[in-house]
């Protein structure tokens, strides 16, 4: 791998991966031996789990990997929220970089290796390295599924050659290395911007991304980072999609939530109403005519306009919103 420093605290390790967890006990002790073998040694890297609420056999399958890594590490978080869990990660690490992977993504050998590299090669030196990851489907890929929202499901492919990603693009908090210092002084990730529970919504990886091209940073794209994101058999039906639409649209008005005033949120409710009312023609239109494919996406469609359409009203009508659930 080269010589790529030492750690932020004398004498630990360079990169701490972690893996935030909720009730997932058996996806997690399938995940834990790729991230604990990586082509990494222990010394230089370790691994926390941060076992977020969870009231399965979490617990015991960290302990039962530690009797065989002792780079692994528990840390138990009691406040529900992907984001807070991550915040708790970035606290608990002291490593000179942090690295993120969901309970259900599968990191490739060198996945860990191949995300360190670019901060000792690249320059300027990057503040996050983005991996590629693509989907691990339980049973084989639905053929109904359409390829535009396979990135809902984590997929993250921008091609095989390694590249500065555009300020216009995004990044996924999986599979994701950081520059650990600068993940801290732009503040974490927003609690409120995060899944926890039944709440739908989901965009702390895209907050604090923009928070970070606003302090100047830059993100690599490096495609020898390789991972697979489990789909389970949950995610892979209609009704699943269209209330993962629905939450996106309810992240992206939340996103922009600073960002337009009053009038141009009351603009932008009429635009969405109209857009909403135009997909409800086409989704008739197509039903009546058997026209299956149309009618399918008319509805996703509008599933995700509808989640905009009531983020925007929510926010008009008092600051003080509450999360929609599922």
């Amino acid at each position: 791998m080269g010589n790529l420093g030492v750690g932020s605290r004398p004498g630990g390790p360079l990169a701490s991966s972690c893996v935030c967890t909720h009730n997932r006990a058996e996806l997690l002790n399938a995940m834990l031996p790729h991230l604990l073998a990586q082509r990494v040694p222990q010394g230089v890297h370790e691994v926390i789990v941060v076992d977020n609420a969870s009231t399965d056999d979490t617990r015991r399958i960290v302990q039962h990997w530690q009797r065989s890594y002792a780079n692994l590490r528990y840390v138990s978080e009691a406040s529900l929220g992907i984001a807070v869990a991550r915040n708790t990660a970035l606290a608990n690490s002291q490593a000179r970089y942090i690295l993120f992977f969901d309970d259900d993504c599968f990191a490739s050998p060198g996945c860990v290796e191949s995300l360190l590299q670019p901060f000792r090669s690249m320059q300027p030196r990057p503040s996050a390295v983005m991996g590629k990851i693509q989907l691990l489907w339980d049973g084989g890929r639905p053929r109904w599924y359409p390829p535009k929202y396979e990135t809902l499901l984590g997929r993250f492919d921008f091609g095989d050659a390694a590249r500065w990603l555009d300020p216009n693009e995004y990044l996924l908090t999986m599979a994701v290395a950081f520059d650990r210092q600068t993940l801290v002084e732009v503040g974490g990730f927003r609690p409120d911007m995060s899944h926890r529970g039944r709440a739908m919504v989901y965009g702390d990886d895209t907050e604090v991304h923009g928070r970070l091209l606003r302090q100047g940073a830059r993100v690599y794209y490096e495609p020898r980072a390789q991972a697979s994101h489990w789909v389970s058999k949950v995610r892979q039906n209609k009704a699943w999609l269209v209330k993962r639409l629905y939450g996106d649209g309810l992240s992206q008005v939340l996103l922009q939530r600073y960002e337009l005033s009053r009038t141009q949120q009351t603009r932008m409710i009429l635009y969405d109403l109209r857009q909403s009312m135009e997909a409800c023609g086409r989704w008739l239109r197509a039903a009546l005519q058997s026209r299956e494919e149309d009618k399918q996406e008319s509805l996703f469609f509008l599933a995700q306009r509808l989640g905009r359409l009531v983020m925007r009203v929510q926010l008009l009508g008092n600051a003080s919103f509450r999360v929609p659930t599922e």
